[in-house]
């Protein structure tokens, strides 16, 4: 596999060191892993899944040895039509990836979510998702992003 990275840290700080060090960066990697996935509904109106993937191999990093990467994530749904007869359904859902020495400094990026959606038919789905990320770039600093994203589809 071939990883592209961008590294505007990087780029910035041999901008001010008068260095050549690129933007964009593409590496190739041989990486093997494996996961495993859970879902449970307790009834008919309340579910669970979880997620666990996990990999070895070469690491981007050329200076550093063979690395361990992975994600871990579990998220709750809630259908509101059972409870309160009402077509809405609510998903919660946090995930940690631990990922391989990509970027100097960077450990794990944290992710949450909350979506609302209609759920009054199976092959129609409108939806709103609010996700917050968080990632430390090291030496006390981290970024934190949030988006927003209306979604519709059709499943055919």
């Amino acid at each position: 596999n071939n990883l592209t990275g961008v590294n505007f840290l990087d780029f910035l700080r041999g901008v001010i060191d008068g260095t050549d060090v690129p933007l964009v960066s593409k590496t190739p990697v041989v990486r093997g892993g494996g996961g495993l996935r859970f879902a449970w509904a307790l009834n008919p109106w309340l579910g669970l899944t979880a997620t666990s993937e996990i990999s070895y191999g070469e690491s981007p990093e050329r200076t550093e040895g063979n690395d361990v990467g992975g994600t871990v994530s579990l998220a709750a749904s809630v259908d509101l039509a059972p409870l309160i007869n009402a077509p809405i359904g609510l998903v919660l859902a946090a995930e940690e990836q631990f990922e391989p020495n990509t970027i100097e400094d960077i450990d794990n990026s944290r992710v949450g979510l909350l979506r609302i959606a209609y759920t009054g038919r199976s092959d129609f789905i409108v939806a709103l998702d609010i996700a917050v990320a968080k990632v430390p770039l090291g030496s006390g600093l981290s970024i934190t992003a949030t988006s927003t994203k209306f979604s519709m589809r059709y499943y055919f």
